[in-house]
């Protein structure tokens, strides 16, 4: 039986010389992947934004400006809060915020936070910042009011100079927010008055009517007349977050027309005027 001939010399050496090499190599791969995926020198957290300001406050907006981390992580967005609260968020390229809808003559508390995938910075130092006081003339003018009314003029009285009346006025704006024109709706004499009274500038409100407060007598015709209102606000504050009128006062006038009574006479034409004083 033919005896098996001997393996070649080194035969076995040279697999394991290159069978070693290549578990060094694995291995090296797998450190060098697990410590790029633990890297605890690599830096994750953003930095914190700086150089937090305001710009262009109004009564109810306000720009919010910050300076970009100069180091760190690429800052992917922005989270902008409003007394510790999330209220917007911009991407990572951008540096202002425009926060709106806010109340005037009040104070905001903001901070911007930078976000880099899941890891956010801590909150930037708190800025306060206050909304401007609007002028009175931009208050909201609403509500119900007692108005006192006084006659200063009269060219055939009734009513007679001097007179005074007390009557119940409601004023509602014909928008949603903000100074507007609105609509009266009340009384004068006992006669009942509802009008428009538009923007004039400057707080001032002007409104046409023709409500027919005199009757000529005896069979008590109305007499066709032109009441004109004027108001102007001389006071506002802050109401349940509203900019709001507090006090305005304003003048009246009429001009009624000549008017037959019905049985062959008359009633003259005339004219008067009133001051109006409003208390909420």
């Amino acid at each position: 039986m033919p005896t098996p001939a001997p393996a070649p010399a080194g035969a076995g050496g040279g697999r394991r010389r290159w069978v070693l090499p290549l578990i060094a190599i694995v291995a090296a791969l797998a450190l060098i992947a697990g410590l790029v995926i633990w890297a605890p020198w690599v830096e994750r957290v953003p930095k914190v934004p700086a150089t937090v300001r305001a710009q262009s406050p109004t009564p109810t907006s306000v720009v919010i400006q910050w300076a970009p981390p100069i180091t760190g992580p690429t800052v992917d967005s922005y989270s902008i809060l409003r007394g510790g609260a999330a209220v917007g968020s911009v991407p990572g390229t951008a540096t202002s915020y425009k926060d709106l809808g806010l109340v005037p003559a009040t104070a905001y508390r903001y901070s911007v936070v930078a976000v880099s995938g899941d890891y956010r910075s801590a909150p930037s130092a708190v800025l306060v910042v206050k909304t401007p006081t609007p002028p009175t003339s931009e208050a909201r003018l609403q509500g119900t009011w007692y108005v006192d009314s006084k006659v200063l003029t009269s060219t055939d009285p009734p009513p007679a100079v001097g007179r005074t009346a007390s009557d119940t006025w409601k004023l509602t704006p014909i928008c949603k927010s903000g100074a507007c024109a609105v609509v009266l709706s009340g009384n004068w004499t006992a006669t009942p008055i509802k009008m428009t009274l538009n923007r004039a500038g400057g707080g001032a409100y002007t409104g046409v009517a023709h409500p027919a407060i005199f009757r000529c007598l005896p069979n008590k015709v109305p007499m066709p007349d032109t009441l004109r209102i004027r108001i102007t606000v001389r006071g506002a504050s802050m109401q349940s977050q509203t900019w709001a009128v507090t006090s305005w006062s304003g003048t009246m006038s009429d001009a009624v027309q000549e008017t037959p009574s019905g049985n062959g006479s008359h009633c003259n034409a005339s004219t008067l005027t009133a001051s109006l004083n409003a208390i909420p």
